[in-house]
């Protein structure tokens, strides 16, 4: 959730494999009681990837939570 009228929150998207941060995107979420966006990636190897998703805050970065994927 943004407080309405708050200026845009920077969220970053983290994609590692084998350790190593291999694709990084960043998107903006506007001030609202809910907001959904979609965030398209091609992950190029196989094996298990980690997402990590970030909140910069811009004087610091807030983890918001991680998910393990598998790419076959």
């Amino acid at each position: 959730m943004v407080p309405s009228g708050d200026e845009a929150q920077n969220i970053i998207v983290q994609f590692e494999n084998g350790g190593v941060t291999r694709l990084v995107k960043n998107l903006q979420v506007s001030g609202q009681l809910r907001n959904r966006t979609w965030l398209k990636a091609t992950l190029d190897k196989a094996g298990t990837w980690k997402v990590k998703i970030v909140h910069d805050t811009g004087s610091s970065a807030v983890s918001l939570g991680s998910r393990d994927i598998t790419v076959e």
